[in-house]
């Protein structure tokens, strides 16, 4: 879906992964797919709270300080 940019029906299938018992590298990734989605669908607020799950799991990814930037710059 998310290739397709039904970012929607990609949000739904990424959720799906953050379980406890999926590896922290894949709930990491899917937090940070989250945020993306939620970003280009405009839902900023949203996207800030799957990136600070994403953070909270693994602060110290660079690529949650990406995502980050994209957010804010995409806020203007």
């Amino acid at each position: 879906h998310y290739r397709r940019a039904n970012y929607a029906a990609a949000i739904i299938e990424f959720e799906a992964v953050i379980r406890p018992a999926t590896p922290l590298v894949d709930r990491v990734h899917a937090w940070l797919a989250i945020a993306e989605c939620r970003r280009l669908l405009g839902q900023f607020d949203k996207a800030t709270d799957a990136l600070d799950e994403a953070r909270r799991l693994n602060p110290r990814s660079k690529d949650i300080n990406v995502e980050a930037k994209k957010l804010e710059e995409a806020k203007v």
